[in-house]
């Protein structure tokens, strides 16, 4: 995370004197944590991610690692079961899954045993979340390859959603915009953004599951 605010303050042209002068930070503090000498409070981040004019979230969501070591090292936040807290937003760990292992998952149960990594997401208000591994240009120019799109098992699915759907023929898994269509709204639609590809007709008991995507993560650089 401390390569990632070195990146976020060159991309503006700024100096570290200029981002000491605009934070209040220490010019000494900003250019040892982003040498990784030294740690820093979620105070002195606050301060820094308001002088960038970027949210926390953006600063906290480059490594899950350096994420976790402000966790701990904050006396104002309150650890256990996987959810954290920094007196604002609740903070879960999440687990993330590849594009094939969800192409071949038939169940949650199936999709949660097959965590390629995990990310910390604020204020989910699902325990059953978990976030997919995009791939492909389908879903451009919005959602693009490597982006992770974080899905709520438990959310109502509602027409116009971006959702993950697994087909039940072992077909595998698209990412797409849900909609019904029908009398009875049976049928569905998944509609690319990306206008090469033709939208996907079925009916519902063609799936095994599709969830509603509630957010979208993208790393510039890892």
């Amino acid at each position: 995370m401390n390569n990632s605010l070195k990146e976020i303050r060159k991309s503006r042209g700024w100096t570290l004197k200029k981002l000491s002068e605009r934070s209040g930070v220490p010019l000494s503090t900003i250019g040892n944590f982003e040498n990784g000498k030294v740690g820093v409070s979620l105070p002195v981040l606050k301060k820094l991610a308001f002088a960038l004019e970027v949210s926390l979230d953006r600063l906290l969501a480059y490594h899950e690692g350096s994420r976790e070591w402000i966790m701990r090292k904050n006396s104002d936040l309150a650890l256990g079961d996987g959810w954290q807290t920094d007196g604002m937003r609740r903070w879960q760990k999440i687990p993330v899954v590849s594009w094939a292992r969800a192409g071949r998952a038939v169940d949650y149960n199936d999709l949660r045993s097959q965590i390629d990594e995990s990310l910390m997401i604020p204020d989910c208000r699902d325990e059953n979340a978990f976030a997919l591994i995009i791939e492909g240009d389908s879903m451009e120019p919005d959602f693009h390859d490597g982006d992770r799109v974080i899905l709520s098992p438990n959310r109502e699915l509602r027409s116009g959603d971006f959702a993950a759907a697994r087909f039940a023929d072992g077909c595998g898994v698209v990412f797409k915009r849900f909609r019904r269509s029908g009398i009875d709204g049976s049928k569905v639609i998944l509609e690319s953004l990306n206008p090469i590809y033709s939208p996907i007709e079925k009916v519902i008991t063609d799936f095994l599951f599709i969830y509603p995507a509630i957010s979208q993560y993208r790393f510039l650089r890892r």
